[in-house]
């Protein structure tokens, strides 16, 4: 999911700049939070979000957990390289309008 968004989302903030603006581009992008917020409302309402024990103890876990198991540990070292790379850093589409004075072709590079 994270790597489609990646790829799916600057073609579409694009065609967004191309044919409204950068403003509109942003309020899509604000108005995508409503998803976020609803769902963890939804865990707060629901229950679903216990109360932690003992916080550190269950990190500790949780890191004993990924080095102790290499499939896990491969995968989260792939996407942490791939997320630490300069390649993933682009400019956002109020930055390529305003600041660059670019439009959407700006995005594809």
């Amino acid at each position: 999911m994270m790597n489609g968004a990646r790829l799916i989302g600057p073609s579409i903030a694009g065609a967004v700049i191309a044919a409204a603006g950068e403003g509109y581009c942003f309020l899509i992008d604000g108005i995508s939070y409503i998803a976020v917020i609803a769902s963890l409302s939804y865990e707060y309402e629901t229950g679903i979000a216990r109360v932690h024990e003992n916080l550190f103890a269950e990190l500790k876990a949780g890191w004993q957990y990924i080095l102790g198991y290499d499939p896990i540990r491969s995968i989260l070292g792939l996407i942490a390289f791939i997320s630490l790379s300069p390649a993933v850093y682009s400019a956002p589409p109020v930055f390529a309008g305003v600041i660059l004075h670019g439009g959407p072709q700006l995005l594809d590079s």
